[in-house]
């Protein structure tokens, strides 16, 4: 029986979608599923507690930053080197994700409290005024649902609360994408679907996706 190839991982443009293959045989042999670019597991956001208190336990959010990421885009920071957006258009809203490997959450997730900070902290609050300010779980955030203006029917995006229990303080408003609000973003937890009917070329599966796929790269266990 011939030895596999070299195993190669394919990330697809515009869609996180990375593939475990044989590239001499051309045999596919699983593929792992995510919106974001990278998955909670390597953003450090699959704290157990969190995921599976609130929404899915395959997506993950939150409002800080990471401060090393995004440098001189950060409006405020913590000690721990996390750090939070300010109110920003949709555009840099998206970026500010998108630079962490995360995405901005959709409505639903929202809603679901997928992205709720926790009520210790560490968490973005709106501004340092006790009486105006607050955590952005109760300000308007940036989504990636698509709307159109109710004034001129022209595209934009919903802002919604970043946490259901605030939805009546911060309704849900379509807004055009220069207009500005504050950002959560989220992300997938990893889902790893293998080929069916196909044998894996290592044995050992266990364990997180990325993790498995960093194994593949090295090629096949003897």
């Amino acid at each position: 029986m011939p030895q596999p190839g070299p195993l190669a991982v394919d990330s697809t443009s515009g869609v996180s979608n990375l593939f475990v293959a044989d590239s001499i045989s051309k045999q596919v042999y699983a593929l792992e599923l995510t919106k974001s670019a990278r998955s909670c597991h390597e953003l450090g956001w699959d704290e157990e507690s969190t995921m599976e208190l609130h929404g899915s336990p395959r997506i993950c959010g939150r409002s800080l930053g990471n401060e090393a990421v995004l440098g001189s885009r950060c409006n405020s920071t913590h000690s721990e080197g996390l750090c939070c957006s300010g109110s920003l258009t949709f555009a840099q809203a998206q970026q500010w994700c998108s630079l962490q490997g995360a995405r901005l959450c959709n409505m639903e997730e929202l809603r679901n409290d997928e992205a709720k900070d926790p009520q210790e902290g560490p968490f973005c609050e709106t501004g340092p005024s006790m009486v105006y300010d607050g955590p952005y779980d109760q300000a308007s955030m940036w989504t990636s649902s698509p709307c159109f203006l109710r004034s001129s029917n022209k595209p934009g995006y919903w802002t919604r609360a970043g946490a259901r229990r605030w939805m009546k303080l911060s309704p849900d408003d379509c807004r055009e994408p220069s207009a500005l609000a504050f950002v959560k973003c989220c992300a997938d937890r990893e889902l790893l679907m293998p080929v069916a009917g196909v044998s894996p070329p290592l044995k050992d599966l266990q364990g997180y996706g990325q993790e498995m796929f960093k194994r593949f790269t090295d090629g096949p266990t003897p």
